[in-house]
Formats: structure tokens, C-alpha cells, sequence
């Protein structure tokens, strides 16, 4: 996948996550259902479950954020390779 569609991927995965987390905050309990306490557990652990997965989420997005940022940043010399910001600080000023 290219760059852009995995980071529009992520974005849809993240929004989906956010949108389960919220869905289960909102989530009005009935307890005239017999079944409330287990369908209660289950969204609890649904909702762990989502934002253990959007923190997760978060994290792969930042880190290939700091390797865009990593790369952008590098300088090719003529030999091919990377050149120190501080080497070109000095050859900026001499």
C-alpha cells in the first residue's frame, strides 16, 4: 500500500474506533433486560478492547510520521551519503 492510502486506512480505522468508544460512553444500560449485566461486561470489555487498539493506532501513526520526518530531513552529499544538519550549519556560515 502507498503512503497516503495506509494513512488514509489508518485515519478510517481510528475514526471507527473513536466511534465504538463513544458509541459504548452513550450506551444506556436496561436493566429490566435479564441479560443486562453479561450485554454490561461485554461493552466494557469492548470498549478496553477499542482503546487499547486506537492508543496502538496512534502510536504506528506517530512513529511513521517520525520516519517521513526523519527521511525529509536527510541530505544526500555527492557520495550518496546522509550529511550532518551540523555539517551544513558550518558550510551555510563559511
Amino acid at each position: 500500500m502507498k503512503q497516503n492510502q495506509t494513512s488514509g486506512h489508518l485515519s478510517g480505522i481510528v475514526a471507527a474506533l473513536r466511534e465504538v468508544i463513544d458509541a459504548v460512553d452513550c450506551r444506556v444500560p436496561h436493566r429490566e433486560r435479564s441479560s443486562e449485566l453479561h450485554i454490561a461486561r461485554v461493552a466494557a470489555a469492548l470498549r478496553i478492547e477499542a482503546v487499547n487498539r486506537l492508543e496502538e493506532m496512534t502510536r504506528i501513526a506517530d512513529d511513521a510520521d517520525e520516519r517521513d520526518s526523519d527521511t525529509v530531513g536527510a541530505v544526500m552529499s555527492d557520495d550518496g551519503g546522509p550529511v550532518q544538519a551540523d555539517l551544513l550549519a558550518r558550510a551555510a556560515v563559511g
